[in-house]
């Protein structure tokens, strides 16, 4: 049997609902080999899929979900820091921007290693029986399964970090390697044979060909990327809270960076794959 497949970017601002609105996919019909893939870098992942889960009154059967929260190594709180500021307040402003003859102590900051390592060897534990499944590979994943990495923000804190180590201060060659590892990150997951949900904040952004503000998914990569990045995914779909509370999904609206392909060109959608024609 085959089934759809998507690559999809919901972003918006925090506690705009994002992680309540993955509950959905367990609504899709005629879906029974379905399997979701529950990637967390961010630490409010889970209780916000919880929290759908409660709100949509679903149950969950044992091999629907499988979840892994993807944590830092174990570390002193602050210690990189501190070594950090130590050494920027020896530096002169222009020293600080350079990489000198060492590595800045890049191989203290391995959270990206870390992140990455969970994509070839990911650990899940299945949320009905809470037992720790190895899924091996995601690039071994079928068809049916949907994999969903929340969120974007800390993986670009962890390639910042991986690139500057102790240094403090950014250069411009900084921005193109953050730019060619996001690339590089973004392709992996956009390759892989099941279908990709990429969950993202937003943030405001200067516009140099409409000359207007506009709000995209946040990146922080430069604005070289920051106008091309959605190109690549089907669908872009950006999630808000109103003045009332509810939350929506809007395929246009204006100011706004959406990419439609199997949802409506229009405001005010409600955030349920089940809704649409995304799977």
């Amino acid at each position: 049997m085959s089934y759809k497949q998507n690559k999809v970017i919901v972003y918006g601002l925090g506690a705009s609902g994002k992680s309540a609105s993955m509950a959905t996919l367990f609504k899709l019909k005629d879906r029974p080999l379905q399997r979701v893939i529950y990637l967390c870098t961010e630490r409010n992942a889970i209780p916000g899929l919880e929290w759908g889960l409660k709100y949509y009154n679903i149950e969950l059967k044992e091999g629907q979900l499988y979840t892994c929260v993807i944590r830092n190594k174990k570390k002193k709180a602050f210690s990189n820091e501190v070594r950090a500021l130590g050494l920027f307040s020896k530096q002169s402003n222009a020293d600080s921007k350079t990489s000198g003859s060492g590595n800045n102590n890049k191989d203290k900051y391995g959270d990206y290693i870390n992140i990455i390592n969970g994509f070839t060897d990911f650990k899940g534990t299945d949320y009905v029986t809470k037992e720790e499944v190895s899924l091996g590979n995601v690039g071994g994943l079928e068809e049916e399964d949907i994999l969903i990495i929340d969120g974007l923000t800390p993986i670009m804190m962890s390639i910042w970090e991986a690139i500057k180590g102790d240094r403090i201060n950014v250069n411009q060659g900084d921005y193109l390697t953050a730019q060619h590892l996001l690339r590089q990150f973004t392709k992996g997951i956009i390759d892989l044979d099941c279908s990709t949900i990429l969950m993202a904040h937003a943030d405001r952004i200067f516009d140099d060909i409409s000359k207007e503000e506009r709000i995209r998914v946040a990146l922080d990569a430069g604005s070289a990327l920051a106008g091309k990045y959605c190109g690549s995914w089907a669908n872009v779909v950006y999630q808000y809270q109103d003045a009332t509370g509810k939350r929506y999904w809007t395929g246009k609206k204006q100011g706004v960076e959406v990419a439609v392909r199997d949802f409506p060109e229009k405001d005010k959608l409600l955030p349920d794959f089940s809704l649409y024609d995304f799977f």
